[in-house]
């Protein structure tokens, strides 16, 4: 696996899972890329924890009440952004991966919080060839990207000899989550074909411990497919990103499928909406119709948002208002949000009493 997608998902804001045996660099690297990205690390090694060195003490104060003294740890994160790192987390007792499970989640303890752009990078080894090590619970497992650790031996002979540099990191840029959105739908639009892979727990406990399929692994596929859009990451990295999300069988079926729809490109529709002719397959247009609506909603401008209505509409004359409608409501939205422009009219009349229903149409009269 390449290092551009661990990269991706760190800076995202998911949490990134190492998975290797020891003595193989996984920490080294996670402070090398500290190191690249101008942030501290902050290191739990998680075998030799107690649950008060993840959650704090509790302890009663003057005022004879029960609070709880925050970790050092967790004191230094609050201020600046930096890298939490979870090591050795496979072989960390049941009773210190619950709570290291709310902050991997919540980048809290209690009713304080982390910095908001915390990364969490934690670091585990396999449990056949870990001493007392576990599986990792499903819940647990199910909020990280996975990441498969692999020594290239080259770069490390090269290292070796001449100093392991600091790694070369694709920085995300701020409007990376803009790109997110056009993901969102082709996410949607695989869903809809294939609803049984919406949420699908591994048989074998061994595979659970692992990257699966759920409703929050593909919002954190799409999240990483628009991120690594933003930075021109090629196809290895998106089949990575997508195997390390859902898992492999899932992973490959979906880059497969998103290579396969064969769909018009949405800026040259929104150049010219009257050439828009309705897919016949509702995966296909559930697709075209939410990178539409993204694509305008990232760079809106009158005529982008004129010509995005117009496309609604003749999808739903042409027999897709369920589909449309979602996006009507979508773009609707952001004219909620103060962006000044006008709602149409004619383009308006097939998606009348949603809009109604939602509140919008009655402030755009």
């Amino acid at each position: 696996m390449s290092r551009n997608s661990l990269c991706i998902a760190a800076q995202s804001g998911w949490p990134v899972l190492l998975k290797a045996g020891p003595g193989v660099g996984k920490s080294k690297y996670t402070y090398s890329l500290g190191d690249a990205l101008d942030r501290h690390v902050e290191t739990l090694l998680l075998s030799t924890c107690d649950p008060a060195d993840v959650t704090g003490l509790p302890f009663i104060n003057k005022d004879d009440q029960k609070v709880t003294a925050k970790p050092q740890w967790f004191r230094n994160l609050q201020e600046d952004p930096g890298i939490l790192f979870l090591d050795e987390l496979s072989t960390a007792a049941p009773a210190v991966q619950a709570p290291a499970l709310r902050v991997v989640n919540e980048l809290a303890i209690e009713d304080e919080k982390m910095h908001p752009d915390t990364m969490v990078i934690a670091a585990a080894n396999p449990a056949d060839i870990a001493a007392g090590g576990w599986e990792l619970a499903p819940p647990l497992a199910n909020r990280f990207f996975h990441v498969d650790w692999v020594v290239d031996q080259a770069e490390w002979v090269d290292g070796f000899l001449s100093g392991f540099p600091t790694p070369e990191v694709p920085v995300l840029p701020d409007n990376w989550r803009s790109y997110v959105g056009e993901k969102r739908a082709l996410v949607a639009g695989y869903i809809r074909s294939r609803p049984e892979f919406l949420y699908k727990l591994p048989d074998a406990e061994v595979d659970q411990g692992s990257a699966w399929p759920s409703p929050r692994t593909w919002d954190m596929l799409a999240d990483l497919m628009g991120a690594a859009q933003s930075v021109g990451a090629g196809a290895d990295t998106v089949i990575e990103l997508a195997t390390g999300s859902v898992g492999s069988g899932q992973g490959f079926e979906f880059v497969n499928y998103v290579e396969n729809l064969d769909l018009p490109d949405p800026e040259e529709l929104l150049k010219d909406p009257d050439s828009f002719q309705l897919p016949a397959r509702g995966d296909q247009q559930y697709a075209v119709l939410g990178a539409i609506t993204a694509r305008t909603i990232a760079n809106l401008t009158n005529d982008r948002w004129m010509a995005a209505w117009k496309i609604m509409h003749i999808a739903a004359e042409d027999g897709a208002v369920d589909v449309a409608t979602g996006a009507a409501r979508d773009l609707a939205h952001e004219w909620k949000k103060g962006s000044g422009l006008d709602m149409p009219k004619q383009e308006l009349q097939p998606f009348v009493e949603v809009l109604k229903e939602s509140g919008i149409l009655e402030e755009a009269r």
